[in-house]
């Protein structure tokens, strides 16, 4: 009972803020997290927040190569995600803080001052939640994003053949952006964690705790 009371104090409270108030911080904290509890590198990982009027949700990205097979990602997830290895794609997952509007053809992926846009061929779902629609509080939905099958746009024209996965790129979805970058050399243990140390930002790492125990509890 207590921690029911807790929980919906923490999402009532949650719901008063934007996400976008959490800041660069809490979104890299986000991103150690995932890291260190999936045991995966921390160039294979980026998390974008969103909060819009219909929505509130994290969006998690892991770049799929060998190196994702060496986490401690479920066994049946690194299953779903092995015909993707080494395939120029990544995992999306979402996970909303409460009832939440998704439209995986909003996210959208830069490099050069190019966009390129998802369209219906570059997506595989991993469950049926990854489409367009309401998802509830708390119910992760999962898809495969083939980013050499991705939609440029017409101006400028793209230089080679699309997205260059081993130089920088930005991912966005409705205006929230974050970039991504592989490394070419090994990849250093994150730092310590980003400290918090207000009430507001208090309430908020609450609210990260409670979408990462159910991020986790889908990964792991």
């Amino acid at each position: 009972m207590g921690r029911t009371c807790f929980v919906a104090f923490l999402l009532l409270a949650a719901l008063a803020l934007p996400l976008t108030a959490l800041g660069a911080s809490l979104e890299e904290l986000a991103r150690q997290r995932i890291v260190q509890e999936a045991g995966l590198d921390p160039d294979l990982v980026v998390t974008i927040f969103v909060s819009e009027e219909n929505a509130q949700f994290i969006l998690t990205f892991i770049y799929i190569n060998d190196r994702t097979f060496n986490s401690r990602l479920k066994p049946e997830l690194l299953e779903a995600i092995a015909p993707y290895r080494n395939r120029k794609a990544m995992l999306a997952l979402v996970t909303p803080a409460r009832e939440s509007y998704f439209n995986p053809w909003l996210i959208t992926f830069s490099q050069d001052r190019v966009d390129y846009h998802v369209i219906p061929g570059a997506i595989r779902q991993v469950n049926e939640g990854f489409k367009v629609g309401t998802l509830p509080a708390g119910e992760v939905a999962a898809g495969i994003i083939l980013l050499e099958r991705l939609e440029p746009s017409s101006t400028p024209e793209p230089q080679g053949e699309g997205l260059d996965v081993r130089r920088p790129f930005t991912i966005g979805y409705m205006g929230y952006t974050a970039s991504f970058a592989l490394s070419a050399e090994p990849v250093l243990a994150l730092g310590p964690e980003v400290g918090l140390n207000d009430l507001l930002q208090l309430i908020l790492y609450g609210l990260l705790n409670l979408l990462l125990f159910f991020l986790f509890g889908f990964l792991l």
